[in-house]
């Protein structure tokens, strides 16, 4: 299967897993006695970790290449999802249930940084006048797993299932996207002769580049503005805008589908008229008005357009600005660039995450 494909597969694969949480991690937390805020700082205990992990990842995977590494990672989010499932046969034992279930949301926290791997294998086969389309595609796949994963998880808590259940229905996303890295995935990296111990300085002076350091700071502040509705949205729509507690998760499904629509459609011909830098414009032009508009009404139509607009915006974004940080720097070093580009991902959602919690 050619490498893009394949990873976009993968990508797919994971995601679904990701997306599975979105809607229930909140309201699990809550079943074992937590609030809305700590639902916020399980869901940045995912994330947290990438911040300083996230360019070692991306180097190792220059190191030893982009197959092995992600083996090693899906071996640990197996393990953590396992973990949620057993959260509440742990906590019965005598041991905290909730943090049994932050304990198994760091493990995946450690061992989730595919996406940086994923956009590496972008970055070794296509051409730089072709990556952004490439990137547009990973976006695709990522907004299909998510929307996937989300359907997934409500439609299973509609029939019955437990939210303990949901830990089992990624263990085995997770285990499929495993057979098709091993399977499917065909190595796109040659090792370099980098130490396979990454130099902290080495990446601090990636980072600090002027140019490289001007799109992690964009990065940042976009995750952050648009982390701080992922542990809260659900609430949100049951509090201001009267939805019910089942229709509610919803919500992140019209965010998710004018995503995958912008990632997997728009993209390539904006780019294309407009060039990445300017299409990037457009979508945070589009993302602002979406928050505003969320922000001021408190009426259906204010969120359902709102998150749509979100979706179309963050699309036309994350693609433009992934794309221009991988002109940066060469074909030896597109691990690292990535990884730094998660890291700053990471650093911007566990900030919105635990401030969105915290506001709510």
């Amino acid at each position: 299967m050619p490498p893009l494909i394949a990873v976009a597969l993968i990508v797919f694969l994971q995601i679904v897993a990701l997306g599975a949480i979105f809607p229930t991690l909140t309201a699990y937390t809550e079943s074992f006695g937590g609030t809305v805020f700590w639902g916020g700082v399980l869901f940045a205990l995912v994330t947290a970790p990438k911040i300083l992990l996230n360019p070692f990842w991306g180097r190792f995977s220059d190191r030893i290449g982009r197959k092995p590494v992600l083996i090693i990672m899906f071996g640990g989010t197996i393990a953590g999802s396992i973990l949620w499932a057993l959260s509440p046969v742990i906590g019965g034992m005598g041991a905290s249930g909730l943090l049994v279930l932050a304990l198994s949301r760091l493990i995946v926290g450690v061992f989730t940084a595919q996406a940086g791997v994923a956009l590496s294998i972008a970055s070794d086969t296509t051409t730089s006048d072709k990556r952004a389309g490439a990137m547009g595609l990973l976006g695709a796949a990522f907004g299909m797993g998510m929307l996937t994963g989300i359907g997934a998880s409500i439609a299973m808590l509609a029939m019955g299932a437990s939210l303990a259940s949901i830990g089992w229905l990624c263990a085995g996303f997770e285990i499929a996207a495993l057979l098709c890295v091993w399977l499917l995935l065909k190595e796109t990296h040659h090792p370099g002769d980098a130490p396979t111990t990454p130099r902290i300085y080495e990446l601090l002076e990636m980072a600090g580049r002027t140019g490289i350091r001007s799109i992690l700071t964009i990065t940042t502040l976009t995750w952050m503005g648009a982390s701080v509705l992922i542990p809260t949205l659900t609430n949100l729509a049951v509090d201001r805008f009267g939805f019910d507690d089942k229709c509610a998760p919803t919500v992140f499904l019209a965010w998710g589908l004018a995503g995958v629509v912008a990632q997997g459609g728009l993209i390539r011909p904006m780019v294309k008229r407009l060039g990445e830098r300017k299409t990037a414009i457009v979508g945070f032009a589009l993302a602002i008005f979406a928050f505003m508009w969320v922000a001021g009404g408190s009426y259906t139509l204010a969120l359902w357009g709102g998150m749509v607009l979100v979706g179309i915006g963050g699309g036309l974004v994350g693609p433009s600005i992934t794309a221009m940080l991988t002109h940066t720097v060469g074909a030896d070093q597109q691990g690292r660039v990535h990884g730094l580009n998660q890291s700053a991902t990471s650093l911007g959602r566990a900030a919105g995450m635990i401030g969105g919690g915290a506001l709510y």
